[in-house]
């Protein structure tokens, strides 16, 4: 049973991945960026899992990496996706929204607090999977915008304040969905189940196709052995015909 601070871990790893793989699309990752960033998901107390996606960011041990593992290739794909189709949001996201000259970033809380206010604008008609996907692409070029900034620090804050937006506004969303694991379904759904009226119907529609197949037969069957005599007859006069000639 997946439970709200289940799909808020997963959701810090999965933002953690995406940054890190965000990074690495733009040629900005390195081993102190990829130290950073698994410091930055670690649960507190806890180790990083091994075998994370793309060999990156440490994970949470145990079946919460195994979500990571499975959800993240989709999103992260989704994500990818959605930048190609609008480059020109995804990048320069601090200028965009950020009231300071070419968008600098001066305090290391300014990216958590320009998330929040980006994501409360983004949910507040309601939340979609394309939206989650969203914040993921945000989340990644305010990430390339702090890196390129030479504020590499301020990824923890970011990874923090995404996680606070999952915590408050998605979290109950994606219990109800099943967790992460419920984007697999959104882009592969898997086909309905046929119910025992629905075994019914198909097996009376099939005896009733085959009823009216049998009828056509026999009619053709009939029409053929009536005609039998007439063709004979035809064929006899033919071969007369043929023999005077």
């Amino acid at each position: 049973l997946t439970t709200t601070q289940d799909v808020i871990q997963q959701g810090k790893c999965l933002c953690g991945e995406y940054i890190r793989a965000r990074l690495k699309r733009s040629g900005l990752l390195n081993r102190k960026i990829i130290q950073r960033l698994r410091n930055s998901i670690v649960p507190d107390g806890g180790s990083a899992g091994v075998g994370s996606v793309g060999g990156g960011v440490g994970m949470i041990a145990g079946g919460g990496g195994a979500v990571v593992r499975e959800a993240f290739p989709i999103l992260h794909g989704m994500g990818i996706e959605l930048e190609r189709m609008h480059p020109r949001l995804y990048t320069n996201v601090s200028r965009q929204i950020s009231n300071e000259p070419w968008g600098e970033l001066t305090e290391p809380d300014t990216v958590g607090y320009l998330l929040h206010i980006v994501a409360k604008d983004l949910f507040k008609t309601g939340v979609t999977w394309g939206k989650v996907i969203s914040l993921f692409a945000i989340a990644g070029g305010l990430a390339v915008d702090c890196v390129r900034q030479d504020h590499t620090d301020y990824l923890q804050q970011l990874i923090e304040g995404t996680t606070d937006v999952i915590e408050e506004d998605l979290a109950s969303w994606l219990v109800e969905r099943g967790g992460w694991l419920g984007l697999q379904d959104h882009v592969y759904p898997q086909p309905a189940e046929i119910t025992l009226t629905g075994w019914l119907t198909i097996t009376i529609i099939t005896l009733a196709l085959l009823y009216l197949v049998s009828l056509f037969l026999k009619l053709i069957g009939s029409n053929y052995l009536n005609s039998e005599p007439t063709v004979a007859a035809a064929a006899s006069t033919i071969g007369s015909a043929a023999s005077s000639s």
